[in-house]
């Protein structure tokens, strides 16, 4: 029908221009028909080829269109999944590292309780030889202390004694 529709035109032309006689004649309408059926032939061809490049073009645009909203639905997937796989493994894996957290408190509790108790060991050590250093501080002062409690004994007897030997001697007694 594409490639008659030239042959049409023509025969519509001889119609309107009152030109019918030219129909009777074989030798120009015969090679105008097989001229103007080749050209419409050649048309059809040329635009069936044009229409299959232009939709393909379009069902390839169509096809793009599709896979890019495919693309992004799988990739908000993706994304909601990604965040809830995230989410679930840090859920899994808090406890366990709670446990670490917690096991590693205690263990430094517990060295510091050692430490702690080390230190005051220790410290009670140096206090107890520090008041044994000083008891025996002390018995030498206590020594010095009774031996200078016992001058002034001995100094305030003596003092009686030479009151006593400077007084005079009661008139009576001699």
């Amino acid at each position: 029908m594409m490639a008659r529709r030239f042959q049409v035109i023509l025969f519509m032309f001889i119609s309107a221009f009152g030109l019918s006689f030219l129909r009777q004649y074989q030798g120009f309408m015969v090679p105008a028909s097989i001229l103007l059926l080749s050209s419409g032939g050649l048309y059809v061809w040329h635009s069936v080829k044009k229409e299959r490049v232009e939709s393909t073009r379009r069902e390839l645009e169509k096809a793009r269109e599709a896979l890019r909203g495919e693309v992004k639905r799988m990739l908000s997937e993706l994304q909601r999944g990604w965040a809830q796989a995230l989410q679930q493994h840090l859920s899994d894996q808090q406890p366990h590292l709670l446990s670490q957290v917690e096991g590693t408190w205690r263990d430094y509790q517990a060295r510091k309780g050692t430490e702690t108790a080390d230190e005051k060991l220790r410290l009670q050590r140096q206090l107890h030889g520090f008041e044994t250093q000083e008891r025996k501080l002390q018995a030498p002062q206590k020594g010095r202390d009774g031996v200078v409690t016992g001058l002034a004994q001995l100094r305030g007897e003596l003092r009686q004694l030479f009151l006593a030997a400077l007084r005079p001697a009661p008139r009576g007694t001699a």
